[in-house]
């Protein structure tokens, strides 16, 4: 039986991260430190979460696309430890013009480690701009128990 936990980030946006049977890290002091590239917009907390090698997890965060923006990676993490497997987006239910839904993001831990990555929201066509807002998060692949 697959166990989720699902964390809630402590923002406006009401990011939440699902995961398969990940445990989250005690101590946010293991956040590896961003880039100041990184770090535009609301500071928000780094998710560290604990991922089993081989585990695929999901990462879902509010999105909608009526008004131009996504989510994108910022940075990638390091493909020895962790491999980005898609994103698709799920609309609210019931759909309805305007209304907004969750992009949800795949990732695999294909290797023992750390590795840290971004995504932003931002619109495609504005450049140069800063994004909407940037979820950040440490990945520490532990080997499968």
């Amino acid at each position: 039986m697959k166990t989720i936990i699902l964390l809630t980030l402590a923002c406006l946006t009401g990011c939440s991260v699902g995961v398969d049977h990940a445990v989250p890290a005690k101590q946010p002091a293991l956040a590896v430190p961003f880039p100041p590239e990184l770090q535009m917009g609301q500071a928000k907390p780094v998710q560290v979460l604990r991922i089993p090698l081989g585990q695929t997890f999901k990462i879902t965060l509010p999105s909608n696309p009526t008004t131009g923006y996504h989510w994108q990676l910022a940075n990638e993490p390091n493909a020895a430890i962790l491999t980005a497997a898609g994103h698709e987006y799920q609309a609210e239910t019931p759909a309805r013009i305007g209304s907004g839904g969750h992009e949800i993001w795949t990732f695999r831990a294909c290797g023992m480690g750390r590795t840290a990555f971004s995504l932003q929201y931002v619109r495609s066509w504005e450049t140069g701009l800063p994004p909407a807002d940037i979820s950040r998060f440490e990945i520490i692949v532990l080997s499968g128990e």
